[in-house]
């Protein structure tokens, strides 16, 4: 839900984001895959959100940024998730299907909101 927050705030959403997911990841049972790839995910992504920040001004720019982010993280959560479980190719769509829906609910929809709620914030300072 955090990720849209680098659309606003940049490198300090960036960092704080990317070592909250090494910290969260840390007990995962997928061990150090998970911390290595999922910060890289999650530092990718909110990268993208903070080089956008300056061109995004509409709703509608921010939720395509927000989808951009979404995409990233599911792409090489599952990808490499996948690869450490070698399970069929379509359970890996299946997969994929069902993390897009989850990081939907959490960046484009609670993630967007909490974005634009902070760009009208910001916008008013």
């Amino acid at each position: 839900m955090l990720v849209p927050t680098s659309i606003t705030y940049g490198w300090p959403s960036t960092i704080g984001l990317t070592l909250g997911v090494m910290i969260g990841n840390f007990m995962s049972p997928f061990g150090l895959s998970d911390m290595a790839v999922g910060d890289i995910s999650n530092l990718i992504a909110s990268a993208i959100g903070q080089q956008l920040r300056k061109a995004v001004k509409s709703p509608k720019e921010v939720l395509a940024t927000t989808m951009l982010q979404n995409i990233t993280i599911t792409t090489f959560v599952r990808t490499y998730l996948w690869l450490i479980s070698a399970t069929s190719i379509q359970e890996l769509l299946f997969y994929l299907l069902g993390m897009f829906v989850g990081f939907f609910v959490a960046i484009n929809v609670l993630g967007f909101l909490l974005a634009m709620q902070l760009l009208r914030m910001s916008s008013k300072e």
